[in-house]
C-alpha cells in the first residue's frame, strides 16, 4: 500500500508528491490491534463454519423464532454469493478458526444471477409451505409469505453499477473491530472492479441501529422502507451506500494481505444483513 501514495526518498529526505492525495492515516484503534486475526479469501472448506455463523446470527439473531428451517434459510441468504461469486467472499480467522465472514458481489448483473441461483431454493420453500411442513411453527408461515410476496416490495432502492455485501460474526467472538477489518478488505475488491460504489441493506429499528457504525465509515442512507418481517414492528429495511471517488478507481489494489481502513472507525461491532 505504501507505494501507492506519496513519498519517495530524495537526498535523504521524504519529498511529497503533490499530484496524489495524501495517504489516509490508519486509525490508531487498528494500528494497536495485535489479536492474531487474519482476513483472507473464502475457501470451499470454510463453508460449514460460515453457514453455522449465518444460522446463529441470521435475522438479527432471531432466526429460530421467525423461521424453523435453518438449512434452507442459509441457502437463501448465502448461495448467491458463495456459489455465484466466491472470489469476492472473505473470512476472518483466529487460530485457524473462522470467526466471521463477509459475502459480497463486485460484478454487474448480480440481481438476475441471484434470482437464477435462488429459484430452486424458493421453489423448495414454496413446496414445503404448501404441503404443510411448517404448520407446526406459525411464524415460519409468516416468513415464507414475506419472502415470496412482500420482500421485493419492501426492499429499498439500491444504486446502479454498485457492489453489495453483508457480513456476520461468531456471537461468541470477543475480539474487536473484526467487521470493520472485513469491510476494509472488501473495499479493495470494489475499487478493483471499477464500480461506482457499494451498498448494504440492513434491518434497522429504534433498539437495533447498525446504520450508526457505517455512517462513521463513510456510508450514507440512500433509501428506507418499512419492513413487516419482524413481529415488534417499527423495523425498516435501510440501504446504505458508499461511493468510490474517481481517483480511487484508478488505483489497482493487490488482493493479498490485509488492508487498513481509510475512514474513522466505530467501536460498535454490529453487522450488515441483506433482507
Amino acid at each position: 500500500m505504501d507505494n501507492l501514495h506519496g513519498t519517495s526518498p530524495t537526498e535523504g529526505k521524504q519529498v511529497e508528491n503533490k499530484n496524489q492525495p495524501a495517504k489516509p492515516e490508519l486509525p490508531a484503534v487498528l494500528r494497536n490491534i495485535n489479536d492474531g486475526i487474519q482476513i483472507r479469501e473464502y475457501r470451499p472448506e470454510d463453508r460449514p463454519t460460515v453457514e453455522r455463523i449465518c444460522e446463529l446470527t441470521g435475522l438479527r439473531g432471531e432466526l429460530d423464532t421467525l423461521f424453523c428451517d435453518r438449512p434452507l434459510f442459509v441457502r437463501l441468504w448465502l448461495a448467491p454469493y458463495l456459489d455465484g461469486e466466491p472470489e469476492h467472499c472473505l473470512v476472518a480467522v483466529q487460530e485457524s478458526k473462522v470467526i466471521g465472514y463477509l459475502v459480497g458481489t463486485a460484478k454487474r448483473g448480480f440481481k438476475w444471477r441471484a434470482f437464477r441461483c435462488l429459484f430452486p431454493h424458493l421453489a423448495t420453500l414454496f413446496f414445503k409451505w404448501m404441503t404443510g411442513q411448517y404448520r407446526h411453527h406459525p411464524p415460519s408461515g409468516h416468513f415464507v409469505r414475506w419472502v415470496l410476496f412482500r420482500s421485493w416490495r419492501e426492499f429499498p432502492k439500491v444504486p446502479e453499477n454498485a457492489g453489495s455485501f453483508h457480513f456476520n460474526l461468531d456471537p461468541e467472538l470477543v475480539a474487536v473491530l473484526v467487521g470493520e477489518r472485513l469491510i476494509a478488505r472488501f473495499d479493495d475488491h470494489i475499487r478493483n472492479a471499477g464500480l461506482d460504489g457499494w451498498y448494504a441493506v440492513l434491518f434497522s429499528s429504534p433498539t437495533k441501529r447498525p446504520v450508526r457504525m457505517y455512517k462513521k465509515m463513510g456510508f450514507e442512507i440512500v433509501d428506507k422502507k418499512p419492513c413487516t418481517l419482524f413481529p415488534e414492528g417499527d423495523v425498516s429495511a435501510v440501504c446504505i451506500y458508499k461511493p468510490i471517488t474517481e481517483w480511487m478507481k484508478m488505483i489497482h489494489i493487490p488482493m493479498t494481505g490485509e488492508t487498513g481502513l481509510r475512514s474513522e472507525i466505530s467501536e460498535n461491532g454490529e453487522t450488515a444483513e441483506t433482507p
